[in-house]
């Protein structure tokens, strides 16, 4: 499956879905880090870290919602199946990310798993 995206000159371009993968997982996976060490490093209570890191993962998965809805609009497509794909690319790579770090974290055998 393709994505229409935009170029270096503003015009409209077919790519894969392999650079939104990588852009969802990295911002996904950052912000969510970022918020919940934060809030560990602020010496919240573990209700209060679980609290945030469900409130980020949700914020993240709605800005995936109304980036796809936004470009669906400009592209003169379904906003809602467009909304859906960014959504699921986004969330995918997310998970495929987490289970490469628990994979990577195994095979060298260091930490705990979560």
């Amino acid at each position: 499956m393709t994505v229409v995206g935009f170029d270096a000159q503003g015009g409209c371009s077919r790519t894969g879905h392999l650079g939104d993968a990588v852009l969802g997982a990295i911002d996904g996976g950052i912000t969510s880090f970022a918020v919940v060490a934060g809030a560990v490093g602020g010496g919240f209570s573990s209700l209060v870290v679980i609290i945030l890191g469900v409130v980020s993962i949700a914020a993240t998965s709605l800005a995936f919602l109304c980036v796809g809805i936004a470009k669906g609009w400009m592209l003169d497509q379904s906003r809602f199946r467009s909304g859906l794909e960014t959504l699921l690319t986004g969330g995918g790579a997310a998970v495929l990310a987490y289970g490469a770090g628990a994979l990577l974290r195994a095979w060298m055998g260091t930490g705990t798993m979560a």
